[in-house]
């Protein structure tokens, strides 16, 4: 048995040797939860009607590329916006120096936006069509 199972037992068995208050009954309720203690800890219920989390299927080595594929679209976009500040002090000391700091930022931040603001189109036509 894994730590975190043995850490629910555990659990349950510290609920169901715990006294009741005397100003109150047991109820109902905790005749239920206590019938449960009786039952086997590891061989829980899903948590939904239906629901199995260890019935996922392996999509296997297609699965692992689109992972793969997923991750290094990530690493570039979020690694572009981590170097925002290093371009907008570039466009300050030459392309735009014309130009305010608080006009020249609207460059990355609107560039930001439609990249991040596509998602939820893309995510609702994805859902409709699959």
């Amino acid at each position: 048995m894994d730590n975190q199972a043995s850490s629910v037992v555990s659990e349950k068995k510290e609920f169901a040797t715990r006294p009741a208050s005397p100003d109150r009954k047991s109820s109902a309720a905790e005749a239920n939860v206590l019938a449960d203690l009786e039952d086997d800890p590891v061989k829980s219920k899903p948590a939904i009607a239906g629901f199995d989390p260890t019935s996922f299927p392996d999509g296997g080595p297609q699965a692992w590329l689109v992972v793969s594929g997923a991750f290094c679209c990530l690493f570039c976009s979020f690694g572009w916006i981590n170097c925002i500040g290093v371009f907008q002090a570039y466009y300050q000391t030459h392309q735009l120096r014309a130009y305010s700091p608080s006009t020249i930022a609207w460059i990355p931040s609107l560039t930001v936006f439609f990249m991040f603001a596509g998602v939820s189109l893309v995510s609702l036509t994805e859902d409709q069509v699959n």
